[in-house]
């Protein structure tokens, strides 16, 4: 069915099958954070000062409890690259170390590591994860096959952005601390797109956002510590320190709750939207997570059918997002910063909103699956698509 107006913001007019970028906040809680910045304007110094911190707590408590991590593990910061900047500046790199990062990484990561590594004298190594992919077993291979005795760190993709391949990450992390390295978690699309228990996890960080699949407003973002490294952990901003203060707190969230004066209100919206979606499928949660996903299978198959294109990877590897490859364009060097790809801008020039991203193992065009879509979309799309290509 067609987004309900009664229950989503979404233009009516444009099939939107991306949400997997930006999420889409449900018109509840953008009304319930209405209320929030009213009352915050009644009187700011006693909400951003007196009630704040207990505000977010309440959050982070839910958080934790949602996400499988034990207390105190978890703080808020705006998105998941504010997250990730602030957990490699918290590594101390050294001269001739490598770090290891997906050839599938989200540009704003890769440029973060790369720019921290040149300046402590690391080196940071691409693991060239090929597509099409048999299944995690090949994963796993291509890992460890990039693992020498100068890699200490490593940055995976929990669900990959532009083809939203679901990496093994429970056991990559596994297989990696058996040989000393450390992984950093970028699970952008993690929160709300599967069942997480972050501290089964094994990551030394997970950073996730709560305004994609959470659909909490933006922006929102959750930088999970394993306990025994929140001692080295700092915020990508210095405000407060935790000896600003007498011994209590957690020093962790003196360091990340402030760092300036902030509109709390898409964090102070994190509890009501997971309490929220969950009232908008008989099945809660587990109830999204399945039908999503079982939709973008679909979709997957659909897309696939039209173009003839092969899966690039196993239905065991898909979440709530799919991609199918489509042939590289043959465009070297920067392009425009407003520039698209030819057949994104031809899509949304008839009415369908999907992204079609290029990376180094290819170009792809993904669809995300959320409530508001249904499969009459999907075979649209297909159609257009068999039409364009």
């Amino acid at each position: 069915m067609p987004p309900d107006t009664g229950v989503w913001l979404l233009d009516r007019g444009v099939m939107y099958l991306n949400h997997g970028s930006f999420g889409a906040c449900p018109t509840h809680i953008m009304e319930y954070r209405s209320r929030l910045l009213r009352e915050i304007e009644t009187e700011p110094m006693d909400f951003l000062v007196r009630r704040l911190p207990g505000e977010l707590s309440a959050q982070i408590t839910s958080l934790e409890s949602f996400l499988g991590a034990r207390p105190g593990t978890i703080v808020l910061v705006d998105n998941t690259t504010t997250g990730i900047n602030s957990v490699i500046r918290s590594i101390r790199f050294k001269p001739g170390e490598t770090v290891l990062l997906s050839n599938q990484a989200y540009f704003s990561t890769r440029n973060a590591l790369k720019e921290a590594a040149s300046r402590a004298g690391a080196t940071v190594r691409t693991i060239p994860f090929t597509i099409p992919v048999s299944g995690p077993e090949e994963v796993l291979r291509q890992l460890l096959g990039s693992v020498d005795p100068t890699v200490r760190y490593a940055v995976l993709d929990h669900i990959s952005s532009p083809t939203g391949m679901v990496f093994p990450l429970a056991r990559a992390v596994s297989a990696l601390r058996e040989v000393g390295v450390e992984v950093i978690a970028d699970g952008a699309h993690g929160p709300g797109h599967m069942p997480l228990s972050l501290s089964d996890l094994g990551c030394a960080w997970y950073v996730g956002n709560c305004h994609k699949w959470l659909c909490s407003p933006r922006s929102c973002a959750i930088l999970y510590t394993r306990p025994d490294m929140k001692a080295i952990t700092t915020p990508a901003i210095t405000s407060h320190v935790p000896e600003d203060f007498l011994p209590g707190p957690d020093p962790l969230r003196v360091m990340f709750d402030w760092s300036g004066t902030p509109d709390p209100s898409p964090r102070l919206c994190v509890k009501e939207s997971i309490d929220y979606m969950a009232t908008l499928h008989p099945g809660g949660w587990s109830g999204i997570m399945e039908r999503n996903r079982s939709l973008a299978l679909e979709a997957r198959s659909l897309l696939i059918d039209a173009t003839g294109a092969e899966p690039p990877f196993p239905d065991s590897m898909v979440g709530c997002m799919a991609s199918i490859q489509l042939p590289n364009l043959d465009h070297r060097g920067p392009r425009p910063i407003d520039w698209f790809d030819p057949v994104q801008q031809a899509l949304r020039e008839r009415g369908i909103e999907v992204p079609v991203i290029q990376c180094l193992p290819g170009r792809f065009l993904r669809v995300s699956a959320q409530l508001y879509n249904d499969p009459s979309q999907y075979e649209h799309l297909a159609e257009v698509l068999r039409g364009l290509l």
